[in-house]
């Protein structure tokens, strides 16, 4: 869907996706920045679930075994960190 930017530099979000997207008045929103562009979602009170648990496992790897890569080297039963990098290197 493509929006135009408005003279007074603004967009308008069609009502259709606002409904679908639960965005209503006096809800606020948010605006992240990627590496494809914008992301606009509802903000919420409460973290995401991703986010609530993003680097439990790596800190406790850390403190375990070093790092994750270590870890799942210790659970895979192979170098993951090396099987990794040849896969990155693969695809550049």
């Amino acid at each position: 869907m493509r929006i135009t930017i408005s003279m007074e530099e603004q967009i308008t979000i069609p009502k259709r996706l606002r409904e679908y997207c639960g965005f209503a008045p006096d809800v606020e929103i948010e605006l992240i920045l990627t590496d494809e562009g914008m992301l606009i979602r509802k903000r919420s009170s409460e973290l995401h679930p991703v986010d609530a648990i993003y680097g439990i496992a790596n800190g406790w790897a850390a403190k375990e075994y070093g790092s994750t890569d270590e870890y799942m080297s210790d659970i895979r039963g192979y170098d993951y960190a090396a099987e990794l990098r040849r896969y990155n290197d693969h695809r550049s």
